[in-house]
């Protein structure tokens, strides 16, 4: 078991509409506090934001968490499709994490039912 999430950029979050094809990071064991550290070094090496260009970001992003996996057990990509509502139909601990520019920006339970309220689960401010 982990605590599964799929990290997205808020900018492709909110431009996607139907069947059109999200990338998203996963992380099998996810905490934000990792998240946060890697958006710090993704902006301290002077990576393109989630705001500015997404795709790119993510590629960063991946990189950067894959350094602390150097033998690739905990990070993935995931392609997802908003239309059907996977917030709803996948399976994840953590649920779906919105990335702007290099802060967290929300989180999206998965299966709402089965997600446990986190009190200290609200966005970075910068």
């Amino acid at each position: 078991m982990g605590n599964r999430a799929l990290i997205i950029g808020k900018r492709t979050w909110d431009m996607a509409e139907g069947e059109e094809t999200i990338p998203a990071l996963y992380v099998h064991s996810y905490y934000k506090y990792d998240l946060r550290r890697w958006l710090v070094i993704c902006k301290e090496r002077g990576y393109r934001s989630f705001s500015e260009d997404p795709t790119y970001a993510l590629a960063r992003l991946c990189q950067v968490a894959c350094e602390d996996y150097p033998k690739g057990n905990n990070i993935g990509i995931w392609s997802i499709h908003k239309a059907d509502k996977p917030w709803e139909n996948l399976r994840l601990d953590y649920g779906f994490v919105i990335v702007d520019d290099f802060r967290i920006a929300t989180r999206i339970p998965s299966f709402k039912d089965d997600v446990e309220d986190d009190e200290d689960d609200e966005s970075d401010s910068e």
